[in-house]
């Protein structure tokens, strides 16, 4: 089948059964079998992200130089790359880690401070 990508995106709008969808259109860019396995990480991942987050991480690992290995268990790489594009489309932080803390100490020192005063 030629431009899977195009064909599988004009699929996601039609269907009653997203995550089947996916779970072929995965299937057939990374030459596996679909898995039961595969459907519900497609049908956890929806329910989190929506459909089109989903089938545009699928894209994002198929455009990796280096192919995954782990192609029959795809949840963590999917869910990053599904976090990926909410974080730059809502320009939110979904990992504390990546958050600037500068603000939040100085607010804590000056309460401290207030509070070394009273006493």
């Amino acid at each position: 089948m030629e431009n899977q990508a195009e064909y599988y995106y004009d699929q996601l709008s039609t269907t009653t059964n997203i995550g089947l969808t996916l779970a072929k259109f995965y299937s057939s860019i990374f030459g596996t079998e679909i898995s039961r396995n595969i459907i519900i990480i497609m049908n956890k991942l929806i329910k989190m992200f929506g459909r089109f987050t989903v089938y545009f991480a699928i894209l994002d690992m198929f455009g990796m130089e280096d192919r995954v290995d782990n192609r029959e268990n795809p949840r963590a790489l999917l869910t990053y790359f599904c976090k990926k594009r909410t974080e730059e489309k809502y320009n939110i932080s979904l990992n504390g880690s990546y958050e600037d803390l500068t603000k939040t100490i100085k607010d804590i020192e000056k309460k401290m401070a207030i509070v070394r005063k009273e006493n």
